[in-house]
């Protein structure tokens, strides 16, 4: 959506950063929240120290970058420990804003690392990870030492009682990060 900014938020305190910079600024803004949030942690005292439209690294890591936001937040960190614990060096990473994107910081973090996996909780027919993958690729391929993988929800309706994040496994997303380590 031309002029407006759509953010997304895991936690409360992300949610808080993000509603005390919606509420001063002059562009529309929409927030995407996660599930998760919802009583997991507890507002701090003062304003967090992320700013809203800055994409956060989560976790340094040299081998690979796991790209991640909302609901594919959580399975991303763990999927990251899990590869730590295999002797992968994993970087993970917030867009935090997903329109625009931080493209500064992402393509860093890609040129940091030389290796990416994007793990949304969305189907992967035009999903948010598309874009993200296709500016990847046009602005970063000389630095990319494997392909760029997506790990998403399957492209099909899922039942009402189906929680989508559901889909989206430590599992899925670890292999992910070994096939690209092992391109």
């Amino acid at each position: 959506m031309p002029g407006w900014v759509v953010g997304s938020v895991a936690t409360s305190a992300q949610a808080r950063a993000w509603l005390e910079w919606a509420c001063t600024s002059s562009t529309p803004v929409a927030l995407l929240e996660s599930r998760d949030a919802y009583g997991v942690d507890v507002l701090p005292a003062e304003s967090s120290v992320h700013e809203p439209c800055r994409a956060r690294c989560l976790r340094e890591g040299t081998d690979i970058t796991l790209i991640a936001w909302g609901d594919a937040l959580g399975t991303a960190c763990s999927a990251a420990d899990a590869a730590s614990e295999r002797g992968i060096s994993t970087a993970l990473w917030d867009p935090s804003m997903l329109c625009p994107w931080d493209e500064e910081a992402l393509l860093a973090a890609v040129r940091k690392t030389g290796r990416v996996v994007i793990v949304e909780a969305a189907p992967k027919n035009a999903g948010l990870s598309e874009s993200l993958a296709a500016l990847i690729v046009e602005r970063a391929v000389e630095w990319l030492e494997g392909p760029v993988l997506r790990v998403t929800q399957p492209s099909c309706p899922l039942p009402a009682t189906v929680a989508p994040e559901s889909c989206l496994t430590v599992g899925a997303v670890t292999a992910a990060v070994e096939q690209v380590i092992q391109f």
